[in-house]
């Protein structure tokens, strides 16, 4: 169901469908650079892995809040913001809502499990940056999220926190998705950087996979392009 997906077990499903395709999956393997030219590209990986550089014809940049470092290794400049999404879930309290509530103009997202927790979301925004991840919640926003959410389900005055954890989101300049040609690289082509990636990354893949394939995608594409140069609002 629309954003009712678990991280858990879709990553699992994924590795899943991959290794069942032939994928060879390289894991706790970051990479430390890429050299790209006419013949292909090498990517290699961080020393202490051990692993031998990569040589391919084709690369695709999926790295989420990462992707401003990974075009940074081509040599291409597009600022990406980080944003640090504060999330929420209750102890299990008594069914409340049975659909997905969000509040646009209020940063509120509502979400109640079949087990009776309830996840309170809607991108109040706590501490940390792309190098450290999530460092630490904001009380003032975590105290603001919870009213609103119980202004918008009174119910939701029954309930105790039970976690508390901070998500990493990229944005764009623009906040639409990054989704083309790396500018300037041959054979290189750039996903992500896009809000609901679990309901909308799918499809963002798929376009991208007719565009390479040469076959005319399903929607536009979100041209990388139109980013170089573009300042991040508030910058």
């Amino acid at each position: 169901m629309d954003g009712f997906a678990s991280a858990y077990l879709t990553g699992r499903a994924f590795r899943h469908a991959l290794t069942l395709a032939g994928v060879q999956i390289l894991e706790n393997a970051p990479v430390e650079a890429i050299d790209s030219g006419d013949g292909g590209h090498v990517v290699r990986m961080a020393g202490r892995t051990g692993l031998a550089p990569l040589r391919t014809r084709r690369v695709v940049l999926a790295g989420g809040v990462w992707i401003e470092n990974m075009l940074a290794m081509m040599g291409v400049q597009i600022p990406i913001k980080v944003l640090i999404n504060q999330l929420v879930v209750t102890e299990r309290i008594r069914p409340v809502m049975r659909t997905v509530l969000s509040v646009a103009n209020g940063l509120l997202s509502l979400k109640q499990f079949a087990n009776g927790t309830v996840l309170i979301g809607g991108g109040w925004q706590g501490d940390g940056d792309r190098e450290r991840g999530g460092v630490e919640a904001r009380p003032q926003n975590l105290v603001g999220n919870m009213r609103l959410a119980a202004y918008a389900v009174p119910a939701l005055a029954e309930a105790r926190v039970a976690r508390i954890w901070l998500g990493l989101e990229a944005e764009t300049a623009d906040a639409m998705p990054i989704i083309g040609d790396v500018p300037g690289v041959p054979h290189a082509w750039v996903v992500g950087s896009a809000h609901s990636g679990y309901t909308s990354g799918p499809f963002m893949g798929r376009i991208l996979a007719q565009h390479m394939l040469s076959q005319e995608p399903d929607l536009p594409l979100f041209d990388p392009a139109r980013l170089m140069g573009m300042p991040m609002p508030g910058a």
